[in-house]
């Protein structure tokens, strides 16, 4: 929707964008500079819409090249490494969080079994869950790394990120992609295929970081969540329903994912080089769960519960 210009720098093809990505005003704002804290250590400006306020990372690089910012054991989302802290503290949550998604998802479908796509599945550890509750599942991952660990861990069979545009329509009663779409170079041909993969009636659950979060407020370009450039855009509640809406995909519902702020704040104290960074994340991250009981837009993350129109 936005239109771009890229640049190549160094041999890599960087995205410069001239409008917004979401909504196509040229209203726009520079932020904030953020650094790459998981791999590079490169820094990227951000830039926001006045007219949406969608705020995006400027200066990323395309589709071609954004692999390589992936390419580390550090990165959290694509491991099974019980190696450090961090990890360790990732992986006890999730064990609690795949609960609550499984609820979130029989109360938002009115179903117990059906046909569930999951894209960006990472190592498998959800498709997995789904699938001993009786779900008929399907995974779509870039990442080979995390396909041979879904396939070693959990004996998944996970597909390719280019299957999402073969599979055959009105497939799925429930779509997930779980922290994706800030990662995705086109988001809006990713929603209008979204829609289409969904049965009439079928749900769409997009979880995203919320950069209008409280822990976002404290820590401003130190907010870990950035994860620049693989975060491609940084949504708050309203940008991302102007966003959906131009997709046909209206938000039911907008549910809190509290335990993602204890988990940011540690690592932005990590970011921050804080030799207490336990226990100042630990405390700036009650304080956002806290805030987020008495607001849940102001959570770290936000899950956008959507329902696709029997007539779309």
């Amino acid at each position: 929707m936005g239109k771009a210009s890229t640049d190549q720098d160094n041999a890599m093809s960087r995205i410069h964008y001239e409008s917004c990505p979401g909504c196509g005003a040229t209203q726009l704002a520079p932020v904030f500079t953020v650094t790459d804290h998981a791999v590079s250590g490169e820094s990227f400006p951000l830039v926001a819409c006045a007219a949406c306020g969608l705020r995006f990372t400027q200066e990323a690089p395309d589709a071609q090249d954004i692999g390589r910012y992936y390419r580390s054991v550090a990165y959290v989302p694509h491991t099974e490494s019980k190696r450090n802290l961090i990890n360790r503290l990732f992986r006890l949550v999730r064990k609690i969080t795949l609960r609550q998604k499984l609820r979130w998802i029989e109360r938002a479908s009115g179903l117990t079994r059906g046909a569930l796509l999951d894209i960006g599945c990472g190592s498998g550890a959800f498709l997995k869950f789904m699938q001993a509750h009786g779900w008929t599942v399907t995974g779509i991952e870039p990442s080979e790394a995390a396909t041979r660990t879904a396939q070693e861990c959990y004996g998944l069979t996970i597909r390719p990120e280019v299957t999402i545009f073969n599979l055959p329509a009105g497939q799925f009663d429930v779509l997930t992609l779980w922290h994706v779409l800030e990662h995705v170079h086109e988001v809006h041909a990713y929603l209008d295929r979204l829609r289409q993969l969904a049965k009439p009636g079928g749900v769409i659950l997009l979880a995203v970081p919320n950069q209008a979060s409280s822990d976002c407020r404290h820590y401003q370009a130190d907010w870990y969540a950035f994860d620049v450039p693989r975060h491609l855009y940084h949504f708050a509640p309203e940008s991302m329903r102007r966003l959906l809406e131009r997709h046909a995909l209206k938000v039911e519902t907008m549910l809190p994912m509290p335990f993602d702020a204890f988990y940011i704040s540690l690592l932005s104290e990590q970011a921050r080089h804080n030799p207490l960074w336990l226990f100042a994340g630990g405390w700036r991250g009650l304080c956002a769960w806290l805030a987020a009981r008495r607001d849940p837009t102001l959570s770290s993350s936000l899950t956008y519960v959507c329902r696709v129109s029997p007539a779309s």
